[in-house]
């Protein structure tokens, strides 16, 4: 990943005295405002009913595209599930956020679940200090079941300074240069004490710093790089609010090679000028909430739609027919599938597929002359 005798940043005499060109990073830091200001103005015309979906929606992004970073990944039905058991109430006020789940403190069996009360601890605490104590235990809510069994809450000199490190190819991992182990509990006190020191640069900024700065460190065996994206969520939520409706990991997963080229070029970064990844970073959190709007947009039209169908006589049958389309569902409508979907006789099906259809509620599609459907 890295060449051999290649200048290493965490050797720097100044090292880690972070530095960037200010003036280069002024577009990107705009149009992520204007990102931004476009997702706040779009949260304030939905209802707080719809807070929790579009919380759970980039909880799950999040953790999905986190692992898969770290090439693990996870049933999609299984985190489903744990998201709605952990009941969250949410709305656009960061004071009323609340998690009811009642084991939220607990001991676990379930590494998924220690992984989602983790991104909840995140999000729902964005003020709260991040002591040693909380770094941690976050630190083994993302490690894989047993890693760490054994190995001391550190990278130890069993792994040496050159540990793996997924590669920008799916399953590849390379070996990349990190400090020695013997430095590694003076560097996290060093980076916790500048974390928690008062901002003094914009917020996307020192995210973007404390997560390069992880990643920089290695200072787990596994677990670092999901914990270096948590450490800049943190940052993000705690300083605004549309930050809880972002999924930064699911851009960066969707970037995954231009990712890792940034990480290794920071990694050899002369004079410790990380301008380069600091401006790639801060386009991601752009198109990260630019996407967030897309999905509120979504929501925003279904919830156009559902007002309009309130206005018919709809059976359970049709509702659930209805939400089906604008979920989850693949191809085009017609009375088969609708007697199939709702189990239902076919006679009465055609009969309240038609209404459907009478309500322009859904639309008639002809895709060829013998098979006609519909949909949305």
């Amino acid at each position: 990943m890295v060449r051999p005798g290649a200048h290493l940043i965490f050797n720097h005499s100044s090292w880690p005295r972070f530095r960037w060109e200010a003036a280069t990073l002024t577009e990107e830091l705009a149009a992520l405002a204007e990102e931004e200001r476009l997702l706040a103005n779009k949260l304030n015309y939905i209802d707080n009913i719809f807070y929790d979906e579009l919380h759970r929606i980039s909880l799950f992004d999040e953790t999905v595209s986190t692992l898969e970073l770290d090439d693990e990944f996870v049933d999609s039905s299984d985190l489903k599930d744990t998201l709605s058991n952990k009941n969250i109430s949410f709305d656009n006020n960061l004071e009323k956020v609340t998690n009811k789940s009642s084991d939220n403190c607990g001991l676990y069996n379930n590494s998924l679940e220690k992984f989602i009360d983790l991104y909840l601890d995140v999000r729902l605490n964005p003020k709260k200090e991040l002591t040693k104590n909380r770094f941690f235990i976050w630190a083994r809510s993302l490690a894989r079941p047993g890693s760490l069994a054994g190995l001391g809450p550190l990278r130890s000199e069993t792994f040496g300074s050159d540990p793996l490190f997924p590669g920008p190819a799916p399953f590849s991992l390379v070996l990349c240069p990190a400090p020695a182990p013997n430095r590694l509990q003076g560097e996290i006190d060093r980076f916790l004490n500048w974390f928690n020191s008062p901002m003094t640069c914009d917020a996307v900024i020192k995210g973007a710093v404390a997560h390069l700065w992880l990643l920089i460190l290695r200072p787990f065996v596994v677990g670092t790089g999901r914990l270096a994206r948590a450490v800049g969520d943190l940052v993000r939520t705690s300083n605004n609010e549309t930050g809880l409706y972002l999924s930064l990991s699911k851009v960066i997963n969707q970037n995954r090679p231009l990712y890792f080229r940034k990480f290794r070029e920071a990694l050899t970064a002369q004079d410790l000028d990380i301008t380069p990844w600091l401006n790639w970073y801060i386009k991601m959190s752009a198109e990260a909430a630019q996407e967030a709007g897309q999905r509120v947009d979504i929501i925003i039209n279904q919830a156009i739609y559902w007002a309009k169908a309130r206005k018919y006589p709809l059976n359970t049958r049709q509702k659930n027919v209805l939400s089906l389309l604008l979920a989850d569902f693949i191809g085009l409508l017609t009375a088969e599938r609708y007697a199939e979907i709702t189990r239902c006789d076919n006679l009465i099906a055609e009969k309240e597929f038609n209404q459907l259809i009478y309500y322009n509620l859904i639309e008639r599609r002809f895709l060829a002359p013998t098979a006609p459907g519909r949909s949305l």
